[in-house]
Formats: C-alpha cells, structure tokens, sequence
C-alpha cells in the first residue's frame, strides 16, 4: 500500500472512531450507558460512558476486513476477531448490568486460555524455533514445564486484562497509553525490516495494529479532559486483550521480544500492581473497588486529570520508549533495561502512596 493510501486509512479510520464515538454518547442514556460519580470515582459528574464501544467495532471490522485481504491468515485473523468479539459484548454487559466479578473472571480466563492454547496451531509454521511436536513431546518433565508456563502466562494474561481496567480512571489515560504502546510497537516492528519481510503475516497484522491506533486516537478526543464520554469495560478490557494478541504474536515469532513489552506497559503495571500488593498487605479490603492508585492520588491532588495524563506521557516517550528500544537491540542487557524502567517507577509510585487508604472526599478531583 502506498504512502498516501496509508494515512488515508489512518484518517477515515481516526474520523469513523470519533463519529461512532460521539454516536454511542448521543444515545448513551438509551442503551444505558451512564456513569454516577461514586465513592471510588475519580470524576464528579454524571457522564456518558461505553466509548470504547466505537474502537471495538472498528477493531472487529478491521480483522474481518483482513481474513478477506489476507487469505493465508483467514483462519488466524476470524479465530482472534471472535474471541475479541466476545470479550468487547462482556465489557459491554458489565457497563449496562454491573456482571459479578467471578462471572466476569471466569469468562476472561476461558478466552485468555483458548488464546493462549489456539496461537501455537495459527502460527507454529512460521516460528521454526518452537514446532508444534514440540508441544506434543512425550517427555513428563518438559509437558510438566509447558504446563506451569501456561498457568503463569494465563495468570499474567488476567492480571494485565484486569489492571488496565484499573488503571482507567481519569481523562484520557487509558486512551494514551494504548496509543503510546501501539506506536512504539510499530515503530520497533518497522525498524526490524531484515526479519519483518520473512514473516510474510507482518504485512497485514501491521494494518490491523494501525487500525486500532487510529481508533483509538479518534475516541481520546472525546475522552481528553475534561471527557465527554469515558472509555468503559467495553472499551478497556477489549483494548488489553487486543494488545496481549499483538504481544503474543509479535513475541511468538521473535519480532519483539517480551521484556520490550514489559516495559512498555510499565506505568500501568506499577501502579496496579504495586497498589493490589499494599492493600493486601495492610490487610484491606482488597477486592472492593477503591481509589487509591498512584495516579487517582495524583490526580486528586494536583487536581487535574490532565496534569496526570501528560506526566504519563511524558514519562512514557521519554523515559520507558528509549528503554523498550535498548532491550530489543541490545538483548544480552535487556534485564537491565527492564529493572532500570521498573524500579525508578515503582519507588515514585510507593512515595506517592499508592494502596493506602483512600483520602478524604474533599480531596477528590
């Protein structure tokens, strides 16, 4: 595709996403899309949410779209469109009906394993260095290992789903962050031309990582502070998984490797998880909803969702976007870089007071 036919598609797909976006909020109180401000909230006013709504049926008619393009990765692109189908209407039942957690739970775990147990057979002929007999091997020891590695990429795979459902809070959050991660992942996946042009699925899985970054850019108009419409779970879970299949991939056929993804996703999986451990520490109510991220304490204080917003950007493209691109050219370092993006990171967020007990209402933004 040429130069000019590229940001084409970018444009009509940001205007599309920004279109459907400012449909969903005409029409939110109809379907029963509307957030009330509550005690773990970051925002005050009643405002429309289920946003994300507009990037998920972008995202699913950009993979259709490429299963008809791509013939060689039909099965592939219609298989993964499915699953995000499913996740997208469970984000989009829990913003309408309030789902239980552990229904919720169950249902990203059964499509988070059958991701997981379905990649290996879409791509195991394009990754000679992990063949599917591999995974048939007799020998007890090395089935015992893949076993573990599953449960431990299946545990991560639900951490990540539900943190960056945690980490959307405030304006414009959870929408740059994504933007952020999809543009450094393809800006590395481009720069890598001597391995990409032998992976003969690049060429369309790139359209469709661009395809979910112009949605994106398109909804966080809408969604910067102060937001018009919030992103919601339909949004927010059905962006992580989309990005855990990009990551999967990419690591899977050894385009990118998993540290560059790790540390791309740093801000996110600091907060939330350095959080998730104090609370349990001191011994709170953990699993209750709350407002005591780094970045909802940030937010209170400075009391801007902006202000915040932008420090994670800036940290982002500063800080984390060199690193990322460290590991991935000097691999034999890479867990250096990889300490040297979490550690600076999660320190800040302790001093911040990330897990500890809410504030005060009066101290909300």
């Amino acid at each position: 595709m040429a130069d000019y036919s590229l940001f084409l598609l970018i444009f009509i797909v940001m205007l599309s996403s920004l279109s459907l976006t400012a449909l969903v909020r005409h029409h939110a109180a109809t379907i029963g899309l509307i957030h009330l401000p509550n005690h773990r909230s970051s925002h005050q006013k009643i405002t429309p949410h289920g946003g994300g709504l507009a990037i998920a049926l972008i995202t699913i008619t950009g993979g259709l779209g490429l299963a008809w393009y791509d013939t060689s990765y039909r099965l592939l692109y219609l298989w993964t469109s499915s699953l995000f189908f499913t996740i997208a209407i469970l984000g989009l039942w829990d913003d309408i009906k309030q789902l239980s957690a552990r229904f919720r739970l169950f249902i990203q775990a059964l499509l988070c394993t059958v991701l997981l147990l379905s990649l290996p057979l879409f791509l195991q002929t394009h990754a000679p260095s992990q063949p599917l007999e591999h995974f048939a091997s007799p020998n007890f020891v090395d089935h015992l290992l893949m076993g573990a590695g599953l449960l431990l990429l299946l545990f991560a795979s639900l951490w990540w789903i539900n943190l960056f459902n945690f980490m959307d809070g405030i304006d414009g959050l959870a929408g740059s962050q994504t933007i952020f991660m999809l543009f450094a992942a393809l800006s590395l996946i481009v720069l890598r031309t001597d391995i990409v042009l032998q992976q003969p699925l690049f060429g369309s899985l790139l359209y469709w990582m661009l395809i979910v970054f112009a949605a994106t850019v398109g909804f966080v108009i809408l969604n910067w502070s102060p937001a018009r419409i919030f992103m919601g779970d339909v949004g927010s879970i059905s962006l992580a998984f989309i990005l855990l299949f990009f990551a999967f991939v990419t690591t899977y056929l050894h385009i990118m490797d998993y540290i560059a993804w790790l540390i791309l996703a740093a801000i996110f999986i600091s907060d939330a998880t350095i959080t998730l451990a104090r609370r349990i520490w001191q011994k709170q109510a953990w699993w209750q909803g709350h407002r005591s991220h780094a970045y909802q304490r940030l937010a209170r204080r400075w009391q801007s969702h902006k202000k915040v917003t932008l420090l994670s950007i800036a940290i982002n493209l500063c800080w984390l976007l060199p690193l990322a691109f460290a590991s991935q050219y000097d691999p034999l370092r890479a867990w250096l870089y990889l300490l040297a993006a979490y550690i600076p990171l999660s320190m800040a967020i302790w001093r911040i007071g990330a897990g500890l007990p809410d504030l005060p209402d009066n101290h909300r933004a």
